[in-house]
């Protein structure tokens, strides 16, 4: 019954966030929608926060789990922006919201061990010291989680493959010369 409750109450809030942004939902507005109470939500979920926090980590981890392990980088960030540009409206209200720390920190927390994976592959053969390799990691992970930040706050414009594919290249020779410069 668990976890029927937990989807119902993810559905209403998901369907809701198409609506408003995240600062104008109430717990009731979540609980009236799904028919359950508001206890029933406080057993579940600390806040509405964390509620989104668990939709975002969810979503993302499903995208995840459906990607070839062995699948290029690349292959799985344009699922995500897929997901993004599919559910734009949910996307934008959240951003424009109060909840756009916790899409920071959802994009975030998917991003880093991708990035450091691929940070791993460009800087192959290199020398480089832990400090220099986490910089360079911190630099390009904060710099993919602004674009797609951006990308969400002006509209979701353009093929999200095209933009995906610039990033990538972006990434590979940045990556790598900033390495190389920072090589022993």
């Amino acid at each position: 019954m668990s976890k029927i409750t937990e989807s119902a109450l993810e559905r209403s809030f998901t369907d809701l966030l198409k609506e408003k942004p995240v600062n104008k939902i109430t717990v009731s507005d979540i609980t009236n929608r799904c028919g359950v109470s508001r206890m029933t939500f406080y057993y579940h979920y600390d806040d509405i926060y964390d509620l989104l926090r668990q939709i975002l980590t969810k979503g993302l981890a499903e995208i995840c789990e459906s990607c070839d392990p062995e699948a290029p980088w690349g292959g799985v960030t344009k699922k995500v922006y897929k997901y993004i540009k599919s559910n734009g409206n949910m996307f934008t209200n959240i951003y424009n919201s109060l909840g756009r720390e916790q899409l920071e920190e959802s994009f975030y927390s998917y991003i880093k061990p991708l990035m450091t994976d691929f940070s791993d592959e460009c800087m192959k053969g290199l020398e480089i010291d832990n400090v220099n390799k986490k910089s360079i990691v911190d630099f390009f992970i904060n710099g993919v989680v602004a674009n797609a930040l951006d990308w969400i706050k002006s509209g979701m414009p353009g093929d999200y493959e095209a933009r995906v594919d610039r990033v990538i290249v972006i990434l590979e020779t940045g990556i790598r010369a900033a390495a190389e410069q920072l090589a022993k």
